[in-house]
């Protein structure tokens, strides 16, 4: 991520907005998705998008193919550090069976 910086990353939850809401958000102008590299105009050049959560997709997979694949979480404890919405807390329990989880 060396080439991401302040000026040239939108920070999108892919939690809550996924590839198809961004796009629509884009288009409807309520989005940027290019900055100027002069002025930092949003006008010329595409920015870089990142996600600090995990998608739903993601989630899926993590918690169905990837976890399980090693011995799962079921009946176990789950912990998020770093945890701000919950997403990962409450994809251990709904999808991975957890007995419980918690975020700090």
């Amino acid at each position: 991520f060396t080439e991401h910086t302040e000026a040239n990353t939108v920070s999108v939850d892919a939690f809550l907005w996924d590839d198809n809401d961004v796009d629509e958000l884009c288009e409807a102008g309520k989005l940027p998705r290019n900055m100027c590299l002069e002025c930092n105009s949003r006008k010329t050049q595409p920015l870089n998008f990142v996600s600090h959560s995990l998608s739903i997709p993601e989630l899926n997979f993590v918690f169905t193919e990837a976890l399980p694949s090693v011995g799962g979480v079921e009946g176990g404890l789950v912990v998020d550090v770093g945890s701000r919405l919950g997403c990962v807390v409450y994809a251990a329990i709904v999808l991975g069976g957890a007995k419980e989880s918690v975020g700090v």
